[in-house]
């Protein structure tokens, strides 16, 4: 809701909002079986060799594939 507020201020649509687990879930139900979401920081981990840290705020990037 704070990230909605904040750029709804600025005249910028909030077009959506997920929860990373109840995303997850959703893929898995449609069959992807081989699903991986970073927070932000594992994002700095992995792309920028920060430290990782445990935050639940910020972006996060789901990678998603089905096995055939």
């Amino acid at each position: 809701a704070f990230y909605a507020a904040r750029v709804a201020a600025v005249g910028e649509p909030w077009i959506s909002f997920f929860v990373p687990d109840e995303l997850a879930k959703a893929l898995g139900d449609l069959g992807f079986d081989d699903i991986e979401d970073l927070d932000n920081g594992d994002i700095a981990a992995r792309f920028a060799r920060s430290p990782s840290t445990k935050s639940n705020s910020g972006g996060h990037i789901l990678r998603a594939r089905r096995s055939v």
